[in-house]
């Protein structure tokens, strides 16, 4: 409603129309549903070494918010933080990141524009059952992402994360490494160790065979 000089209230369609009114109020519907900043892209590569995991994450975050912060929530799973570096050619970006309970992070950032978040993270996979080890994670949801892990020594994939597209690369003892895209949420790797072939000394067996003739001369 609209009121004039007069204390009169006039609908607003009465004086834009009915077509100006809902338009303007779906603007504002949209305007309240884009978030204040996206994931963009996110990109992981792990090392695995046995049990010993090693990660390099590297994200794109469109900050949308102008001159406010903005927090994005981060709970790694089974690794921990290591080192972190925030880049941003927005001017006067701000980035402050800040330790929650266990092992969760706040990244605090601020800046209208494209932030680059990178960080290193190391762990251990759990023990599931005699020879079997598992991973977990705890990833953030982005509009694209990919992943590649690479293992020391030949393994065996029990369980691969669901939800994802996933290419394996193997040899003729097992699996090397294995691809992925489109993870996000909580993540579980699950992998065997082959064991390595046992090397053996060729054996060799000599036989000797002896003829008597104990045959009587006269």
């Amino acid at each position: 409603l609209f009121r004039t000089e007069q204390g009169e209230l006039i609908p607003l369609s009465s004086l834009l129309g009915p077509g100006v009114v809902d338009e303007l109020l779906q603007r504002s519907v949209q305007q309240l549903s884009v978030p204040d900043y996206t994931i963009a892209q996110m990109e992981i590569r792990a090392t695995i070494d046995r049990d010993v995991a090693k990660l390099r994450v590297e994200m794109e975050v469109q900050v949308r918010a102008d001159q406010e912060w903005i927090s994005v929530p981060l709970a790694f799973g089974d690794v921990y933080l290591t080192e972190f570096r925030h880049e941003s050619e927005v001017a006067e970006a701000q980035s402050v990141l800040k330790a929650g309970e266990q092992n969760s992070r706040q990244w605090h950032l601020k800046g209208r524009g494209l932030h680059t978040l990178a960080f290193d993270l190391v762990g251990r996979a759990r023990a599931v059952s005699p020879g079997v080890s598992q991973l977990n994670l705890t990833l953030p949801t982005a509009t694209a992402s990919h992943a590649v892990a690479e293992f020391s020594s030949a393994v065996e994939l029990q369980r691969l994360p669901t939800g994802a597209v996933d290419r394996v690369t193997r040899d003729e003892r097992g699996v090397r490494s294995v691809e992925f895209w489109w993870l996000s949420g909580g993540v579980s790797l699950t992998w065997s160790e082959v064991a390595p072939p046992v090397a053996s000394r060729p054996v060799v067996q000599v036989q000797n065979r002896i003829k008597l003739d104990l045959t009587t001369i006269p």
